[in-house]
């Protein structure tokens, strides 16, 4: 059985398999829209990798227990029953033709890092009603063996997480029925981050330098940019707090363009390739997006309409791709 499914050939049949998030982002990337290439590592591999041999029949035991008889106010017992079932997904070994095509897939990527995204599905068409943005987190690793298998053992073992363990015991979801798929892409010369909400009447951007990560993490104020939908006419827009911004490569000095204005004081957060930059007091002050990278959005914006409709969500990302800024979405959905 292949184990990947490529972002441009997704189909409708296998949306349970790679959950939302890469499911909508390949039906952009097949309507033409700009989509950073990848592969899922789908749900099924995840459930394989639970019940058979590559983990211990410990972590199966775990998994019962967790979902139909632990009692989640005890945050003691909770911590402990996470602690173990982590324990059990870091200290197993990755199927060997899984851990090959995973390998042999990104050899034809540039770039030395990579990110890795969470992307549910969940059990009977619960999709559009849980927002769970915030209970798992993306992953960044270098384009090495060890730290692939590494970032992938660490994104399946957010699943059970104690908050994981938590929210959907009192949810009244079996931790067994989630479908919780990988999206790996590259990561290379990310300038600038932000989301996209649209409704009928305005366009609502926010925007902050560097991976989308500060926003998420509440580390920085974005920049915030409210357009006419019709026309793209900026209304009125608001500076941000900006202080830092993550990256994943050491973004060229000697570039004239602000962008690039960054302190050589660089925090490299332990077991990752993410790296935190502080940022110059003038690009703090400067907004992040210029007229025409607003309309280049405004303009993706308009597009958008016909696939999702006046209201939908949007993240984005401009990376420097030669001598110009390109502009790709990162997630879609309907709110």
């Amino acid at each position: 059985m292949d184990k990947l499914y490529w972002l441009n050939e997704i189909k409708v049949s296998q949306r349970t398999q790679v959950g939302e998030k890469a499911f909508n982002l390949s039906l952009m990337m097949q309507q033409g829209y700009p989509v950073i290439p990848g592969f899922v590592v789908s749900a099924e591999i995840l459930h394989e990798y639970v019940e058979n041999r590559s983990a211990s029949q410990t972590l199966v035991a775990e998994l019962a227990d967790s979902s139909l008889h632990l009692d989640v106010d005890d945050f003691k017992v909770l911590q402990q029953v996470a602690l173990r079932l982590k324990k059990e997904i870091m200290g197993s070994s990755l199927p060997s033709e899984l851990y090959g095509q995973i390998c042999e897939a990104v050899k034809t990527w540039e770039s030395e890092y990579l990110v890795l995204r969470p992307s549910i599905a969940l059990p009977n068409a619960r999709n559009k009603t849980e927002d769970i943005s915030g209970l798992y987190e993306c992953v960044f690793c270098f384009k090495e063996e060890e730290q692939i298998v590494l970032a992938l053992k660490h994104l399946w073992s957010q699943l059970f997480s104690a908050k994981s363990l938590f929210y959907w015991h009192k949810n009244g979801i079996d931790l067994r029925s989630i479908n919780l798929a990988v999206l790996v892409q590259p990561v290379n010369n990310v300038i600038a981050s932000g989301s996209l909400y649209a409704n009928s009447s305005r366009l609502e951007i926010k925007a902050s330098w560097g991976l989308g990560t500060a926003i998420k993490w509440g580390e920085v104020q974005p920049d915030v940019y409210y357009l006419e939908p019709e026309t793209g006419r900026l209304l009125e827009q608001h500076l941000g707090h900006k202080i830092l911004a993550y990256r994943c490569e050491n973004t060229p000095t000697s570039n004239s363009n602000s962008l690039h204005k960054e302190r050589e004081s660089v925090i490299t957060l332990e077991k990752t390739c993410l790296q935190i930059s502080l940022l110059e007091e003038e690009l703090q002050q400067q907004y992040v997006l210029s007229e025409h990278n607003l309309q280049q959005i405004t303009s993706l914006a308009s597009q958008l309409v016909f696939q999702l409709g006046t209201e939908y969500l949007a993240n984005w990302t401009f990376i420097q791709e030669q001598n110009s800024l390109k502009l790709y979405l990162t997630k879609v959905s309907k709110p």
